[in-house]
Parts: C-alpha cells; structure tokens; sequence
C-alpha cells in the first residue's frame, strides 16, 4: 500500500524553534524522518503555513524561511527524499524513497488581508 500524507505542519514547527528542532528524528515534531520510515510513507506533503498574528510585511519573508527549511533540513540532510515538483515524478520513486511535496496553506504568504 502506498501511503501519503497530504499534510504536516514540520516547517512551521522547526520555525518556530528557530531551527533547534531535528527534523530526523525529533518527538516534538508529528513528522520526521524515521517516522516517515517507520510507516512506510511513500509521499508526504508539506505545508508552508503563516499564523495570522504574523504582521502582513513579514509574512513573504516567514514563508520564504519555511521554504528554506524545507530545502536545507528536509531534502538536502535527507537522501531518501525526492522534491516531487511534477506528478510524473511519483511513478519514478525507487524503493526506500520518499517523495516531498511543498504546499501552501491559505494564502497569507502573499500578504493580504
């Protein structure tokens, strides 16, 4: 069975942690990689999310970070992650890889009100 995920909140997690949480194997964090493995997903999608607290001339720049956080903590330290960019790419995982896929949660990353 092929299992994904379509939602977790990790980025914002680690943000707000200001990057001190692991995202390997951290408790604190719902999704990680060994659990990721230890439930055989096979893709996991990941929200970049903006509380609304956040003032408006800060929210591109908070979502910006959480893209970062993705690249630098998810796929770059991770080499059984693949950036899913296109949905052509599923059909091309390999065993004991696992898709990524960067999502946005509503649309406060642009600012508006």
């Amino acid at each position: 069975m092929k299992i994904i995920d379509t939602h977790c909140d990790a980025l914002w997690k680690i943000q707000l942690s200001n990057r001190s949480l692991d995202y390997q194997s951290s408790d604190e964090l719902h999704t990680n990689i060994e659990r990721l493995k230890k439930g055989n997903v096979y893709v996991q999608f990941y929200a970049i999310f903006i509380e609304p607290e956040v003032l408006v001339e800060d929210k591109w720049r908070d979502a910006l970070d959480q893209i970062e956080i993705f690249e630098r903590e998810v796929i770059a330290k991770n080499s059984e992650m693949v950036h899913i960019t296109k949905w052509e790419q599923l059909n091309e995982l390999k065993q004991g890889q696992i898709g990524a896929v960067l999502t946005l949660e509503g649309a406060d990353a642009f600012g508006m009100i």
